[in-house]
Parts: structure tokens; C-alpha cells; sequence
């Protein structure tokens, strides 16, 4: 049995109770997870400093300039800042369904 544990505009986590594994899907990824596995790429999305690799790439001729590390040597998943933000606020389960919708109302808005 599959649990939809949360769920943004491009994707959810669920929590499978017959293997035991977190699913992460955001956009075209998919990941499955055990729970330590979980906790650490929570640390690791939460560690990146997206304004720095926007800035050290900005030379690259692609152009989503964040870089995911995968465990595969030369495989990488590439984000633009507002993917790096709600990938975060999909991690978050610290944020409620109101906050969730307000951000996701809001965010392509600039309220300077």
C-alpha cells in the first residue's frame, strides 16, 4: 500500500508500507528511497547553495545551472532556481497545505 505523504505542482512523495521505501517524483525524476537514504538527500537538497552554481555556471551554453550529484560518475540533474525551491518545499514537511498553496500562488510573482 502506497501513501501520498506530499505533493506539489510537479511532484509527490509517497511512502510504500510493503517495501518500506520512500518515492520521490519530481518532474521527470523518480527516486526510491530507505529512510536514512531519505534524511540524507533531505540534507543534501537543503545544503545546496543554488545562487552559488547559478553564478559559478553561468557560462555553461545550458540552461539549468544547478547540479544534482547522482550516484552514477558523470550523471547529474539539472535545476533552475524555482525547481531547487519547491523541491525544497516538497522535502519540507515542516510547511502546510496553506503555506504550500500560498507559495505555489505567489511564485511566479514579484512583490517589490
Amino acid at each position: 500500500m502506497e501513501e501520498i505523504l506530499k505533493r506539489t505542482t510537479n511532484g509527490f512523495i509517497s511512502f510504500c508500507t510493503k517495501c518500506h521505501a520512500y518515492h520521490v517524483e519530481f518532474g521527470n525524476l523518480f527516486f526510491t528511497f530507505t529512510e536514512d537514504e531519505f534524511e540524507h538527500f533531505c540534507q543534501y537538497i537543503n545544503s545546496i547553495d543554488g545562487e552559488y552554481y547559478q553564478e559559478l555556471n553561468k557560462n555553461m551554453k545550458n540552461a539549468r545551472k544547478i547540479f544534482l550529484r547522482m550516484p552514477v560518475k558523470g550523471f547529474y540533474c539539472a535545476l533552475y532556481p524555482d525547481e531547487l525551491k519547491e523541491l525544497r518545499r516538497l522535502i519540507d514537511f515542516s510547511l502546510t497545505d496553506d503555506a504550500i498553496e500560498s507559495a505555489l500562488s505567489l511564485e511566479n510573482y514579484c512583490l517589490n
